[in-house]
């Protein structure tokens, strides 16, 4: 769980003797390269996974645990998983994640503290964690370190590796009970966001409803969650027609009295401290062999109606987000989700082999204008017969209406008119 960056995600400028490294040139250079690379590499990953309005699996990177909160994997592997009554699969992602959240201004937070001021040098973590005996709530507790010190590995906080309960806070750190965070689960915008599940609910199972929005949907425009992969990729591609009709029909095959199973995941903001609950439905498109994607829905309260806001693909991806969601229950949610997919394409096909040869006869195109610029150039101001040869040379490299093939012959065209007169 430990990485060379600072409290500020930015990488650590000092060596291990604590000395500042801008005094030397080439150290500059090569941090100033890797953060550069660095940051080249985490835009293009948040690329795959924001959703339209800037919401995705990752929260920002200033606020999150990784690179800013130095956690041991005794206290992720051990201590916490035998304290705590939740059963977290990947118990530091959901520490890392939520971290971003430990300030979420929320109206039921409006009498207890919404900044460290009352906390001197710590910050404390609601995590929703709840004590195995006696369903007491624990708090995590990090110390604030000196980034520039070659302990603290570009850290600008510690976990203590104990869970502490309200009244050891309290006692430890002489703090009453308003000083103490709460978690997101107790925001008022959680509560909310999870009673849209029945009002999309409602909506889906209303056949009509439920056709209506499935056709109407702008699939290729739909957001993609997956996990990318560039050594080996099974894309799935499918015209928006063809898509539809694999949805509507998984859809006509729910009966009157079968239920919808809609399965909550959050989404983190990624500009800033905010989040939203996305519920699931998990529909199989190809059944031999199985092929499964979750389609997420948000309720807009503004229009009073159900929106189809993203696909996702992966099912360790779904588990994590879901997790955070929903941490107190035997969760067996996604145990029948099953796909071998990569990647889903709905649009044409051809798409990406059209735009290729287009480019390819723009380069074609480029070549030959150049030739047809250096033999127009050869030309001498006098010689009439030479430049009318030429002109109808390129002439004839057009369509037979006259109609150019590509912006660059009839740029081509217009040139040779210029010069004529």
């Amino acid at each position: 769980h430990e990485n060379n960056q600072n409290g500020n995600g930015s990488p650590n400028r000092y060596n291990s003797n604590g000395n500042n490294n801008n005094n030397n040139p080439k150290k500059q250079k090569s941090i100033k390269t890797k953060s550069k690379k660095k940051r080249s590499k985490s835009s293009k990953a948040r690329k795959h996974s924001k959703s339209d309005d800037g919401f995705g699996y990752e929260p920002h990177p200033k606020h999150r645990a990784r690179g800013n909160i130095q956690i041991s994997k005794q206290l992720t592997e051990e201590i916490i998983p035998c304290s705590i009554a939740q059963y977290i699969t990947n118990l530091y992602s959901f520490m890392d994640k939520l971290s971003a959240m430990r300030y979420f201004p929320d109206k039921a937070q409006s009498q207890q503290s919404q900044s460290s001021n009352n906390w001197g040098n710590i910050e404390i973590f609601n995590y929703g964690f709840v004590q195995k005996e006696g369903k007491v709530v624990l708090f995590a507790v990090a110390e604030h370190q000196d980034i520039n010190h070659h302990k603290s590995r570009g850290y600008g906080l510690k976990m203590i590796n104990r869970l502490f309960t309200a009244s050891e806070l309290m006692s430890k750190y002489n703090l009453n009970l308003y000083d103490l965070p709460i978690s997101i689960y107790d925001t008022n915008k959680y509560k909310s966001m999870l009673n849209d599940k029945w009002k999309i609910k409602s909506i889906l199972m209303d056949i009509s409803s439920r056709t209506n929005l499935l056709k109407q949907c702008q699939w290729h425009k739909i957001n993609i969650f997956k996990r990318i992969n560039n050594k080996r990729r099974m894309t799935l591609s499918c015209t928006k027609p063809e898509f539809i009709i694999k949805v509507v029909n998984f859809s006509n095959k729910i009966g009157v009295n079968n239920d919808i199973n809609l399965i909550p995941i959050i989404l983190f903001n990624e500009n800033d401290r905010d989040f939203v609950i996305e519920w699931c439905w998990i529909i199989r498109i190809e059944w031999n062999p199985n092929i499964d994607i979750a389609v997420s829905f948000r309720f807009d309260d503004h229009n009073n109606c159900a929106k189809i806001k993203s696909i996702h693909l992966d099912k360790d991806y779904l588990m994590d987000q879901h997790q955070m969601a929903l941490p107190n229950h035997d969760c067996h949610c996604f145990d029948h989700f099953n796909s071998y997919i990569d990647d889903l394409a709905v649009g044409n096909p051809d798409d990406l082999k059209n735009k290729i040869n287009y480019y390819l006869q723009v380069i074609d195109d480029l070549k030959q204008y150049k030739q047809d610029m250096d033999k127009l150039k050869d030309i001498a101001p006098d010689d009439i017969q030479g430049f009318q040869s030429l002109q109808h040379e390129v002439r004839g490299k057009l369509k037979p209406n006259n109609s150019p093939t590509s912006p660059i012959r009839h740029g081509m065209n217009m040139n040779m008119n210029m010069y004529h007169q």
